[in-house]
């Protein structure tokens, strides 16, 4: 019989005859238990000193990890809508900085607040370039509320709360403000033809000061974006509507409450942000200032 010892660098051929006698009984042992049962003994032997090392192996204690806590969400229970608080708000004194119809149609007529209407004078000549379309109209509704509020100041009244709003549509970082005449009208409903652009919102809202904190007034402001997607438009399309002059009192150059309306494939986000401001987004944020005291009716 020959049987084959592994080396490190090749393997020799030896016979029985030529191996230490210490090995020579064992392996004749082997050779008649046959392969499987070598196979099996030499898996036992293999267990038996693995089982053998890890029981004289030195123990040590794995500690024991503490029950994962369960996480819990903690909900404010106060209602985010201000329906429960309109006969409250009809009440107070609040000022619309804009002479926007689309806005007072929204606040009072939709919303039922009453609100008094001063528009802004403020010129809105904001340099573009240094903003983005969200922060442009949030500081355009910061400066429109605030020349109202010092104006109303300094004629010695103090509304409840001034409403300062402003809205643009953006193609990228692109700004359309209102169309300067009717070429420019034209090139902007052509660049939105089949294309879906962004619309934004900002929105500041103003209150009086606290006690002890000055004269400034308190301010809270936010913007909503809505996704519009148009569809493909007619040059006689565009050029008839433009002849309407629905599209020169509006930014982007169309009114989704109008005819305008009519060319409006698809929306993601509020509507009336849209028409010219943020309704839900506005309710939200009035609903916060009202459980946090900072606007109360007189």
């Amino acid at each position: 019989p020959q049987f084959f010892l592994p080396d490190p660098g090749h393997q020799l051929l030896l016979s029985l005859s030529e191996l230490p006698t210490a090995f020579r009984a064992p392996l004749t042992t082997l050779m008649r238990l046959g392969p499987l049962r070598v196979l099996l003994l030499s898996a036992s032997v293999l267990l038996a000193s693995r089982v053998s090392a890890f029981s004289l192996a030195p123990t040590r204690s794995i500690p024991v990890l503490p029950r994962r806590a369960t996480c819990r969400t903690t909900r404010r229970n106060s209602p985010t809508m201000i329906t429960d608080k309109i006969a409250l708000l009809q009440t107070a004194n609040i000022v619309l900085a804009s002479g926007s119809p689309r806005r007072q149609e929204i606040l009072n007529n939709i919303l039922k607040l009453g609100v008094d209407v001063v528009p802004s004078t403020f010129e809105e000549n904001l340099d573009k370039s240094q903003f983005t379309p969200a922060s442009y109209v949030e500081e355009n509704a910061r400066q429109k509320a605030l020349e109202v509020w010092g104006r109303l100041r300094a004629a010695g009244k103090t509304p409840d709360l001034i409403i300062g709003s402003d809205t643009v549509v953006s193609q990228g970082e692109k700004i359309l403000e209102k169309p300067r005449d009717e070429p420019h009208a034209v090139e902007m409903l052509k660049s939105l033809s089949g294309q879906t652009h962004k619309v934004y919102s900002g929105v500041a809202l103003l209150y009086p000061p606290g006690a002890g904190q000055g004269e400034a007034p308190g301010q809270k402001c936010f913007t909503e974006v809505t996704d519009v997607t148009f569809a493909k438009l007619s040059d006689p399309v565009i050029s008839a509507y433009v002849a309407s002059g629905e599209p020169m009192d509006k930014a982007g150059g169309y009114g989704i409450q109008e005819v305008g309306g009519s060319f409006v494939s698809g929306i993601n986000g509020d509507y009336f942000n849209v028409m010219g401001f943020p309704m839900h987004a506005f309710c939200r944020v009035l609903r916060e200032l009202l459980d946090e005291g900072k606007v109360v009716a007189k």
